[in-house]
């Protein structure tokens, strides 16, 4: 039509509703003491988040302070009034949102906890240097790392500094 689309009548992609799954939660991370954020797929309706209903936690922190979307409106940080206790089991019940297209998401009770290392808890016990040139061996150093503890831990930001050489140790999840 020489006047664009397909004026008075409907058009061909139309549909009521294009979205009809709900938004899934992708990851739940600790920010830093306070602040939790939970990761969605899709972006959410900023009025569906409701301070008092949207997380609930057994034992209780002390309660929600703030929420807060992001710009994108696909993660919500969560402040608590306290900080959760290393090496405590806590349930996170996630309710009353939706998507754009108004899905609603299911009500989902997530379980969380962390654990602080501790002196020892991981320890190097075998170490490479192999000097240049290489006498018999490859040409490769390493290092081997050992988790003593009963926990997971994200090797993420860690760094080994030897002399004035800094390495960042990969984002790898040692058990």
């Amino acid at each position: 039509n020489e006047q664009g689309g397909t004026p008075g009548a409907e058009n061909s992609v139309y549909e009521s509703n294009m979205d009809s799954l709900p938004p899934t939660l992708l990851s739940l991370e600790m920010d830093f003491d306070h602040a939790f954020t939970f990761a969605f797929n899709e972006e959410l309706l900023a009025t569906s988040l409701d301070t008092e209903l949207f997380v609930q936690t057994a034992p209780p922190l002390g309660g929600l302070d703030s929420l807060k979307l992001s710009p994108d409106k696909k993660e919500v940080v969560v402040y608590f009034a306290m900080a959760p206790k290393a090496d405590t089991l806590y349930q996170f019940t996630l309710a009353t949102l939706t998507d754009l297209c108004g899905n609603i998401f299911q009500d989902t009770l997530l379980e969380f906890s962390y654990h602080k290392p501790l002196m020892h808890d991981v320890v190097f016990t075998e170490v490479m240097f192999d000097p240049t040139p290489s006498v018999g061996l490859p040409e490769s150093d390493y290092l081997e790392i050992y988790n003593r503890s009963a926990f997971a831990f994200s090797l993420e930001g860690w760094m080994l500094e030897v002399g004035a050489s800094m390495k960042i140790l990969p984002d790898t999840l040692i058990l």
